[in-house]
């Protein structure tokens, strides 16, 4: 299974359907994080219908006719 995260949800959707696996996405609200804490480094905003969470993850061997699950940013 490839990495998928940060990519746009139509990218991983093709680079799936390409080797004939099936993908299925589900939108989520992505919290925003506060600003100036001090003790966390800057997180990258994510875009709009990116890929936030995959399952199966990287790495793992799936068959043709598993179903991934894709957890895209609103």
């Amino acid at each position: 299974m490839p990495e998928l995260i940060g990519l746009p949800v139509v990218t991983a959707q093709a680079e799936l359907a390409r080797v004939g696996i099936q993908s299925e996405a589900k939108f989520v609200d992505v919290p925003v994080a506060p600003i100036g804490t001090g003790y966390a480094p800057p997180v990258q905003p994510l875009r709009p219908g990116a890929v936030t969470a995959q399952q199966p993850s990287a790495g793992a061997r799936v068959f043709q006719n598993a179903q991934v699950v894709l957890t895209v940013a609103k």
